[in-house]
C-alpha cells in the first residue's frame, strides 16, 4: 500500500486545480477528506483515485450539492460545497481488499458525513461550522 497525504489550497479561477490534477494517483484506493480545521468530513473509496478525489473540491462541478439542495442517493458528493480544504488516499488496487478497509476505517475513524442521516448531518455542519 503507498499512502499519500496532500494538502488543498483553495482554487483560483485561473488554475481550477490544474495543477492539484496532476498530482492525485489516478489509481485504484481510499481517500479521506478534511476540512480546514482538520476534522475528518468522509471517507470514500474510489476506482480511479484522481476522478473521485477531483468531483468533491471541484467549485465546477455543477451536479455538487449546494445550501437547500436534494441530498439524495447518488449525488455527486454529499459534502457541503467548499468545505474539503486537504484530503488524503491510500493506493489498493484489490477491490474487495478497498471494500473491507473502507468499512473499518469508517468505522474506527467516524468521519462526520459518513451514514447515518446525512441531511441532519449536513444543516449541522453548516450551522456550527468548522471548529
Amino acid at each position: 500500500m503507498i499512502i499519500r497525504k496532500l494538502i488543498l489550497t483553495q482554487p483560483t479561477k485561473e488554475n481550477n486545480f490544474s495543477k492539484l490534477d496532476k498530482t492525485i494517483s489516478n489509481a485504484s484506493g481510499i481517500y479521506f477528506l478534511y476540512d480546514e480545521g482538520g476534522l475528518l468530513l468522509y471517507i470514500g473509496k474510489a476506482k480511479y483515485l484522481r476522478q473521485r478525489i477531483l468531483q468533491h473540491v471541484s467549485d465546477g462541478n455543477s451536479s455538487r450539492y449546494k445550501a437547500g439542495e436534494d441530498l439524495s442517493y447518488g449525488s455527486t458528493s454529499i459534502i457541503p460545497l467548499g468545505s474539503v480544504k486537504s484530503f488524503s488516499y491510500i493506493e489498493i488496487d484489490d477491490g474487495e481488499k478497498r471494500d473491507v478497509y473502507e468499512m473499518i476505517l469508517i468505522s474506527i475513524l467516524k468521519p462526520f458525513f459518513n451514514g447515518g442521516d446525512i441531511e441532519r448531518k449536513t444543516k449541522e455542519y453548516e450551522r456550527v461550522g468548522a471548529q
